[in-house]
């Protein structure tokens, strides 16, 4: 859970999707159509940059991969697959997406490895047979 990808798509992307949830509200509940305006800058700016920074996350993923194992396999594959979701989740499926990332860095935390890591290392170990 220290890793570069882990600090950058998970961290701080939530950060910035927690601004722009916030920015969103402020907008909401503001009487001057400047406040309004400024607020929903605000959000789309947050917005962007947590979609950076989840895109960056992705990036780290497959650079520790190859750095770890020499390779980029399907486990890999894996791993960019759910960052992509989670990232660029919309509409219905974006609090399913927030709270698959709770869940992930939760159980990450509590013992060393995130559910993602281990979907992943199924994936892997089934196609390589092991």
């Amino acid at each position: 859970m220290n890793s570069g990808s882990a600090w950058t798509g998970y961290y701080l992307s939530l950060q910035a999707t927690k601004y722009e949830k916030l920015f969103r509200f402020t907008a909401q509940i503001s009487s001057g159509l400047l406040d309004k305006a400024n607020s929903l800058k605000g959000a789309k700016i947050s917005s962007g940059f947590g979609k950076a920074l989840g895109l960056a996350g992705v990036g780290f993923t497959v650079l520790e991969d190859y750095n770890n194992n020499g390779k980029i396999g399907v486990g890999t594959g894996v791993k960019v697959t759910i960052g992509l979701a989670t990232t660029f989740a919309a509409g219905a499926f974006a609090p399913i997406a927030l709270g698959y990332i709770i869940a992930d860095v939760s159980t990450g935390l509590i013992t060393g490895t995130t559910i993602t890591d281990r979907i992943a290392a199924g994936v892997e170990n089934t196609i390589i047979g092991q």
